[in-house]
């Protein structure tokens, strides 16, 4: 169906920014390839990471943390900072909290 092919394109697309092949140094030098990324990653992406369908929210939600890791570390982090200050175990922070903003953490 084409809501499976978009999570297989999703899914594919992180797995090439995993391996360093996209977006590539070369890509950024050419105008056309440039504003096509930026164009992906600012508007088709976001509008990805609301979409009805469940499958497609999650490979979205992957791409997006491949771009943007820092944030997920930081907002993993933040459930050691809960532990420390309130006692919130961090494995029920990543297991009931993580899980629904990055549904690919629950297969880690």
């Amino acid at each position: 169906s084409d809501l499976e092919g978009r999570c297989l394109a999703l899914q594919a697309l992180t797995s090439l920014v995993g391996f360093r092949l996209w977006p590539q140094s070369c890509q950024m030098d050419d105008p056309c390839q440039h504003w096509l990324t930026k164009a992906f990653l600012g508007r088709y992406l976001p509008s990805l990471l609301s979409h009805e369908h469940a499958g497609t929210r999650a490979a979205a939600a992957e791409l997006w943390a491949r771009f943007n890791g820092s944030v997920v570390r930081t907002v993993e982090r933040l459930g050691y900072i809960m532990q420390d200050r309130v006692g919130l175990p961090h494995d029920c922070w990543r297991f009931n909290v993580l899980v629904f903003l990055f549904p690919f953490m629950a297969n880690e």
